[in-house]
């Protein structure tokens, strides 16, 4: 279930609609129990249109709410901490595992006594939707039993028995009563979706939505994406419905309507299926609402083809997905597109994978995911499936240092808008637009105009305005193994002179230890535990440590008196010492005692060490130490003479490494180097000026909070200077260039006319 979008304005709905005749309804269907079920749906609203100001003084306090259904949780908590006892019940069981929770103790017991007080809340609005309209009875006092009847009455799905009635109805009657008050300014808000959303948040923890891979977007990028994809639209899907923010009707601009006129809501979770249900009926949308897995719902089982989609689907990644929900939405994906889906593609994208098959040929699609894509290696399958699949409209990058996207990550967020084409025509233009300021698109009554970048998507204008940046680039120039994040940063350098980084020497990334804590020691540490050095090897463990432009011998040094990690564990090949780490454990657990000391064997400290290590830092467990030669210590590589951090906030510092110590995987190093040492420092003179800095973004992406990360070989793509092939005398001030930029770092001093003055230098050289 992706998280809500909570937007600041609604359609003028009228709230209470004239009744019509049953039979005058379209239809949804029910399957959750696997099993249709005709099930009227209430009329549209009409459109009349209010101002801005009257639809706000209609809002209602949601956080009074939720404070509600907090008390009323409280008093539920006793009778789910009853059902809820072992052994589990199996509906219990499955909506535990539908809904994220792993463990069963006192705060997922208050987290289902939640739930239960919101779903109440959600079905006694819909009830009382029904009764203003002549459907149904007045609520009587006995609710649980009134609102199971409501489901055979109404033949709406949403009344669909959960195990949380069965909480709710062992609880104490005036916790319903409590609760149901509140369904009249439920059903009164003009903005359903929002306040749905709203009140979950504020019940639900974010720790909680976030393992879920549930995140909230901005409120305006919804009615961006609505407005676009559901345009002309007769049925919208919505994988992953959440409140409904998507899906329910609503247009920036009230003089037109663009809603669809069915809605499919899916969502995994049986409590989002009612949220969405809710919203979408008291909105007036004809809708059909399952509690089901997207991914695996089979295609002839949707009610209708879907000419729009509009999806926020959850960011969960690939080493988070449940094993076997991996390994089977990876076999439905390769059998339906017929591409060999990387393992470590994250849950959102087969989101799209799977949308296309239920998109009919010109239909649109607009999905907001993380970027991510654009740049990794699993990115490129996904890529080559768009560019076949889809006439690729737009590209909508949130600019990370300007925009929070979601309410949760500091991921950068990305609006993809395509439209569904057999044979995708090559002279598609493609707009990559960047929003740097939201403000800059407000009016002057402070709502979101997004009219500007309309008109980019469609044509209608090509540049954008203050608010960012816009460039387009024809379909069939879109390549997939390209980093296409590059393109919303585009590079007005000469590279015909400049040669890969490659070309000169080799980018290697650091040992993985496979237990930081473990390997990595402190002078403190390696005292405690009687380690000889013999057994140890210099190391800078973080690139942070690393103050300027270059490390020294007194700067190891001063680390060490400071208490930092300056050894790694690395110890010559030991007889004594089993070759597998599964073995030396198995051997610890039998023995029971760490080995005695003996003045005449030299290892001692070393295997007391290590059987500390599998009794109490769990190494045996770790893949990494269980396929590498020397399970006890790290691969061995040289000392690199040039250290560069592989990720970073504010670009890469490319550092010479004099003190000649090895560095763990949090930095790479340059091998291989055929350079002089003073051509070593033209070239870190160039790699550390603002000419390389624009370069290496066309090969780095963004990670979550805004970090940029390279990989090693994307690293040696990046073109640069051949110090080999330039004048003696520009080598030479290069040379000396470098050396006062690292003089002046080390003492403090400002660097940035040495930069410019490198920047002007190259200027003279590409």
């Amino acid at each position: 279930m992706p998280e809500m979008n909570l937007k600041h304005g609604s359609r003028n709905d009228t709230i209470y609609p004239p009744t019509r005749d049953t039979a005058e309804h379209p239809t949804t269907q029910d399957t959750a129990a696997g099993t249709p079920i005709r099930s009227p749906i209430p009329e549209k609203h009409s459109n009349n249109r209010s101002s801005l100001d009257e639809l706000r003084e209609q809002s209602i306090d949601t956080d009074q709410i939720a404070e509600t259904l907090e008390n009323a949780a409280e008093k539920i908590e006793p009778a789910a901490r009853t059902l809820m006892a072992e052994p589990l019940p199996e509906q219990i069981s499955h909506w535990l595992d539908l809904h994220g929770i792993d463990r069963i103790n006192d705060e997922t017991r208050h987290l289902i006594g939640k739930q239960s007080a919101f779903q109440l809340l959600l079905k006694t609005t819909l009830y009382e939707y029904y009764h203003q309209r002549g459907r149904l009875p007045a609520l009587p006092d006995d609710i649980p039993t009134a609102l199971r009847r409501a489901r055979e009455e109404t033949g709406d799905a949403a009344f669909t028995k959960t195990v949380l009635d069965e909480i709710v109805g062992r609880a104490d009657a005036d916790v319903a009563d409590d609760i149901s008050v509140h369904r009249h300014d439920l059903l009164a808000t003009t903005q359903p979706a929002e306040t749905i959303a709203h009140i979950y948040e504020t019940l639900v923890s974010s720790p909680h939505r976030r393992s879920l891979g549930q995140y909230r977007t901005l409120p305006a990028i919804s009615d961006l994406m609505r407005s676009w994809a559901s345009c002309g639209a007769e049925t919208v899907l919505d994988p992953g419905i959440g409140a409904g923010a998507l899906s329910t009707p609503y247009h920036p601009d009230w003089s037109l309507t663009t809603d669809p006129d069915h809605a499919v809501g899916i969502d995994r979770s049986p409590l989002a299926r009612i949220m969405g249900a809710t919203a979408l009926t008291i909105s007036g949308q004809s809708h059909d609402t399952r509690a089901t897995d997207f991914l695996h719902l089979p295609s002839d089982e949707l009610p209708r083809d879907a000419d729009a989609v509009i999806a926020n689907p959850p960011y969960t990644d690939s080493q988070t997905l449940e094993t076997p929900d991996k390994h089977s939405y990876r076999r439905i994906a390769e059998q339906e597109t017929g591409y060999d889906i990387p393992a470590k593609t994250p849950l959102y994208a087969y989101f799209l994978y799977r949308s296309r098959r239920f998109l009919t040929e010109g239909g649109r699609m607009a999905t907001i995911t993380p970027q991510a894509w654009l740049a990794t290696t699993y990115g490129r399958t996904l890529k080559q499936f768009l560019l076949n699949e889809f006439e690729i409209k737009a590209l909508i990058q949130l600019n990370p240092e300007t925009i929070s996207a979601f309410d949760g990550p500091a991921t950068t967020g990305l609006i993809t808008f395509l439209e569904a084409s057999s044979d995708p025509d090559p002279d598609t233009n493609v707009r990559f637009i960047r929003v740097d300021d939201l403000s800059k698109l407000e009016t002057t009554s402070g709502d979101r105009d997004w009219q500007p970048v309309r008109n980019l998507i469609s044509g209608a204008e090509t540049s954008a305005g203050d608010w960012g940046f816009a460039t387009t680039v024809k379909q069939e120039n879109l390549e997939p193994s390209e980093n296409w994040e590059a393109q919303f940063n585009p590079v007005d350098i000469d590279k015909s002179d400049l040669s890969p980084l490659g070309d000169l020497l080799t980018v290697s990334r650091g040992p993985t230890t496979g237990n930081v804590e473990f390997f990595c020691l402190s002078e403190p540490d390696v005292a405690a535990t009687g380690l000889s050095e013999r057994h140890l090897t210099k190391i800078v463990r973080r690139p942070s440590h690393i103050h300027g432009y270059d490390y020294k011998e007194t700067d190891w040094q001063a680390a060490r008196a400071d208490g930092k990690d300056v050894w790694l564990l690395d110890p010559d090949e030991i007889e004594a010492i089993p070759d597998t780490v599964t073995e030396f454990a198995e051997q610890t657990r039998v023995d029971c005692a760490t080995v005695p000391v003996d003045v005449d064997e030299p290892n001692t400290d070393l295997i007391n060490y290590l059987h500390e290590g599998v009794t109490e830092h769990g190494l045996a467990e770790i893949k990494t130490l269980q396929t590498r030669q020397y399970w006890y210590r790290p691969r061995w590589k040289p000392p690199a003479e040039v250290l560069v951090q592989s990720a970073g906030r504010d670009g890469f510092r490319f550092m010479l490494n004099e003190a000649s110590v090895r560095n763990t995987n949090a930095c790479y190093g340059f091998y291989d180097i055929a350079l002089s040492s003073r051509e070593l420092k033209a070239l870190l003179a160039y790699l550390n000026s603002d000419v390389f800095h624009e370069l290496v973004r066309q090969h780095q992406r963004t990670l979550d909070g805004g970090f940029e990360k390279i990989e090693p070989r994307n690293l040696e793509r990046v073109p640069v200077i051949d110090p080999t092939d330039l004048p003696d005398e520009t080598v030479t001030i290069l040379s000396n260039a470098f050396d006062e930029l690292r003089q002046r770092a080390r003492q403090g001093n400002e660097i940035t006319d040495v930069i410019t003055r490198i920047g002007h230098i190259i200027s003279h050289v590409v």
